[in-house]
């Protein structure tokens, strides 16, 4: 539920973020679009802890390996 434009606001913002920097998309080679600009960004690690970063309450959820 919106509970004003504010609010509106910050939902775009978080999801468009979110889209634009830890969705993984198949046609960049399952990189988030500012990822693949930037060809100098390396691989995530192969091992270590998997670690689950929650937005907009736990609507959108990224997992992602802790380097160690």
């Amino acid at each position: 539920m919106v509970l004003g434009t504010g609010h509106l606001d910050h939902l775009v913002a978080e999801f468009t973020d979110y889209y634009n920097r830890q969705r993984p998309h198949s046609r960049l080679s399952f990189r988030a679009p500012i990822q693949s600009r930037d060809h100098r960004t390396p691989d995530p690690p192969a091992a270590g802890e998997v670690r689950c970063q929650e937005r907009l309450g736990g609507v959108l959820k990224h997992y992602h390996r802790r380097a160690g």
